[in-house]
């Protein structure tokens, strides 16, 4: 999952738990997001574009983040495609 930016509002958690790699492509730096709970389980982050599924390949911003109710550990990212 690579994402450009994500704004600190969004993020409704403590920073020691994030876990952040850079990939750098066309002098764009693209970021990899893994966040852990307490019980050390890994929470991936599932970004959807449009209402289509389909993952994202290029630079989005993030507009809201909520818990999506079909898995318990996916968290589903909506893009603000008006930027």
């Amino acid at each position: 999952l690579f994402i450009e930016y994500i704004p600190d509002n969004v993020l409704n958690c403590k920073p020691d738990f994030w876990k952040t790699l850079k990939y750098k492509k066309d002098k764009i730096t693209y970021y990899v997001y893994l966040i852990e709970n307490l019980d050390d389980e890994v929470f991936h982050l599932s970004a959807l574009q449009d209402m289509n599924r389909i993952p994202i390949d290029i630079a989005d911003d993030v507009a809201t983040m909520g818990k999506s109710p079909h898995q318990n550990d996916r968290m589903t990212l909506k893009l603000n495609k008006n930027n």
